[in-house]
């Protein structure tokens, strides 16, 4: 989350009113706030409500330091910092009118999807359940971040079989090369020829 960019695309922080976080690793909730490491923290979007799996709530709250690697520790001061904004979500459940979270745990121990509906359209926002667009396709292959590779290897299977099996699904997964949902829409394509 980039506010820095967001300002440069005239869109101003202070009007976000809700942040959904799929999982909390660093890439995905350090742009929640400035100043990480001097101690000086702020809000970058004080206005927001941020949501986040209870599942995935109770895991960072029991990470521990490790001399090692700063981010547990990273992780952790933001989420005591944030705690305040921060609304739980258990299950799978609606959370506003057009947005459904669903637990799809594996890449990490609470990672959810956020689903985004609009008629009989969907954006399936997927986070980390594929790191790169050749999981879609080799859905065993894990990333060294999967906290439960098998778990994981299962979601993405399952999110797979949904995206192939209606058209009207589109996903924007982090770290794919935009346009992130190009992966899937090609696969459909070539699955239409073949059958031609």
């Amino acid at each position: 989350i980039n506010a820095e960019y967001m300002g440069d695309q005239g869109i101003d922080p202070l009007t976000i009113k809700h942040i959904f976080i799929t999982h909390w690793h660093l890439d995905h909730v350090g742009g929640l706030v400035g100043n990480i490491s001097s101690g000086t923290m702020f809000m970058k979007y004080p206005t927001a409500t941020i949501y986040l799996s209870k599942v995935e709530y109770d895991w960072v709250s029991q990470l521990q330091d490790d001399p090692t690697n700063p981010q547990p520790k990273m992780m952790r001061n933001i989420f005591n910092f944030l705690k305040p904004k921060i609304q739980f979500i258990e299950g799978e459940r609606q959370v506003l009118p057009q947005i459904n979270v669903k637990p799809r745990y594996g890449h990490t121990p609470g990672h959810i999807a956020i689903e985004v509906k609009d008629g009989n359209r969907m954006l399936l926002c997927v986070g980390d359940i594929y790191a790169s667009p050749i999981q879609a396709f080799q859905t065993s292959l894990s990333s060294v971040y999967d906290s439960d590779p098998t778990m994981a290897s299962n979601v993405r299977e399952e999110v797979r079989n949904l995206v192939m099996n209606n058209i009207s699904v589109t996903v924007w997964a982090s770290h794919w090369p935009y346009p992130h949902k190009s992966v899937f829409r090609y696969q459909l394509e070539f699955n239409a020829r073949d059958e031609l």
